[in-house]
């Protein structure tokens, strides 16, 4: 009879632990953010969105690419910023193939459908403006058919716009009087050398109907970046970081070696210090393959710190059996100097969860912080991480697993990052399982939140501010695989953060005060999608 009643007891025990457990609320109830627009922007021809910034007036600028053949969003007059060439003809979804050239197919026998790329060649960059309210195009523009793609945009103090991309030389150099060749970074690219293509820096006028001059490099090259510095000078992320003021004159420069790499690669501006995020490789075995490693260098190039620098064997031992691969993405400096990243593996025994300088210190208690998510019992899949790092004691401040609710099996991908001023942390890309969602999210009346997703961090890392699946969105490779790229700005004191992507013809495409509510044609629209993040005062 005792025995009985102990066993009751534990029984008890256990089932008021697992309801305690249940009952932590991932929701940041009193700090979510509503997102005050959301809309397609497009025309009768293919267009997808990968940047912009926002203009002293509050006027947003977006950026793109159209592979047409037409292009005239919300009937304005689209002006041609150099000659015109031919338009393309109409693009159809491309399609995959394997290394061999054979069709690539699904369960069902049929050709499986791939993403839109900047490499299309009919790819052409455009801009776009649109009122404070965001209900209409003010003006728009576009390079000449077929120049070049688009991956990135500022806006400076003046409203004057500054595009990134790659394109073909002789028809940049046709877009104004004012173009210089940039002397290529030395660089040590290997045994393989990424494709050699042209990419460019330019500023246009701040109503985005001039190009004012253009800077492009030949070379080797990772799809380029662009950040604007405090100083209000123009940082121009290729494999070389290039300084340029608002006249086009290159006032400094910071190389390495390999080359710079924008996802896995950021500067401080105020120390002047970089830091380096991404993987290293040991042979396969019961010790992981992929190895995460982070470098922080001083200014002069010198190593400051290396972090993470496992051997594979070492945390693979018995003593660890931290054995699941893992890697670092998406590296970047906050506002505040912490340094920010995602993190990857393809297990739950993974050394994200240690302190950079020692996996056998505990980096946060998956239990009581963070999100408190579990990749107990799963298999291997892609789990993800958010992590923050002091850059002085290399310890972690805040950090979370990212994955999908569990239901035998669980995945998450963090492609695209960025921070707020208050210390939240945006990210974007996909769940297949079921996302953690808020009660605000797009998704209402699905059967399963899986897909590409838009989330919302608290700057403490344990609590959802906005967490959506965002359907008919992120049909697009944005650069290294990401659906999605985010972009911040100030509109009358209040942080606006803002998400862009391509989406298609579906019906419950996010629209909130649209500019345009209904899509307009082609295989894609660009899409956009304002949160405020100025709003209730957030916990430090």
């Amino acid at each position: 009879m005792r025995i009985v009643t102990i066993s009751m007891l534990l029984l008890a025990l256990g089932t008021v632990a697992f309801a305690a457990e249940e009952k932590y609320e991932r929701v940041d109830t009193e700090h979510l953010v509503q997102p005050i627009a959301a809309s397609y922007v497009g025309s009768a021809g293919t267009e997808w969105l990968t940047g912009g910034g926002f203009q002293p007036d509050g006027s947003l600028v977006l950026v793109g690419v159209t592979l047409g053949p037409t292009f005239d969003p919300g009937g304005v007059t689209v002006k041609v910023l150099g000659p015109d060439q031919p338009a393309p003809e109409a693009q159809g979804w491309p399609m995959m193939f394997d290394a061999r050239g054979k069709p690539r197919l699904n369960k069902e026998g049929e050709q499986r459908r791939d993403k839109f790329k900047h490499s299309n060649p009919a790819a052409t960059a455009f801009v776009v403006r649109l009122t404070p309210d965001f209900k209409s195009i003010v003006s728009a523009s576009r390079f000449p058919w077929t120049t070049g793609t688009v991956t990135g945009a500022v806006v400076d103090a003046e409203g004057g716009i500054y595009l990134v991309g790659y394109g073909k030389r002789e028809l940049l150099q046709t877009l104004c009087d004012d173009v210089r060749e940039i002397d290529a970074p030395k660089v040590d690219y290997g045994k393989q050398p990424p494709s050699e293509r042209t990419n460019y820096l330019a500023r246009l006028s701040s109503d985005g109907t001039k190009v004012q001059w253009l800077r492009h490099i030949t070379a080797p090259q990772d799809f380029p970046r662009v950040e604007l510095l405090r100083s209000g000078n123009v940082l121009f992320k290729g494999l070389a970081f290039d300084t340029f003021d608002r006249s086009g004159n290159r006032i400094a420069r910071l190389t390495c070696d390999k080359g710079f790499n924008a996802r896995h690669y950021d500067v401080n501006e105020q120390t002047g210090e970089f830091v380096y995020g991404h993987e290293h490789h040991w042979p396969t075995g019961r010790e992981p393959w992929r190895c995460p490693e982070l470098k922080i260098y001083h200014p002069d190039g010198s190593v400051k710190y290396h972090l993470y620098n496992w051997p594979g064997p070492v945390v693979g031992s018995d003593s660890a059996r931290l054995v699941s691969d893992s890697a670092i993405r998406n590296i970047q400096y906050m506002p505040d100097g912490q340094i920010l990243f995602s993190a990857w593996s393809d297990g739950g025994n993974s050394v994200m969860y240690g302190q950079p300088f020692n996996f056998h210190r505990k980096a946060w208690n998956g239990r009581t912080e963070g999100l408190r998510l579990s990749a107990a019992g799963a298999g291997a899949m892609s789990f993800a991480y958010v992590i923050k790092i002091d850059p002085d004691t290399c310890k972690v401040n805040h950090g979370t697993l990212w994955v999908s609710q569990y239901k035998g099996v669980e995945s998450a991908r963090i492609e695209a990052m960025t921070s707020t001023a208050d210390g939240s942390v945006a990210i974007a890309g996909s769940v297949f399982g079921d996302l953690y969602t808020t009660p605000n999210h797009f998704n209402e009346g699905a059967e399963r939140q899986s897909g590409n997703n838009l989330t919302i961090l608290n700057p403490h890392l344990d609590g959802l501010r906005f967490s959506s699946i965002m359907p008919g969105c992120g049909e697009i490779d944005l650069g290294n695989d990401a659906r999605f790229r985010w972009f911040r700005g100030v509109v009358n004191g209040r942080e606006m953060l803002v998400a862009v992507t391509g989406a298609t013809d579906e019906e419950r495409t996010p629209c909130v005060n649209p500019t345009q509510p209904r899509f307009a044609g082609g295989q894609l629209d660009g899409h956009f999608t304002v949160f405020d993040m100025t709003g209730a005062p957030i916990r430090q």
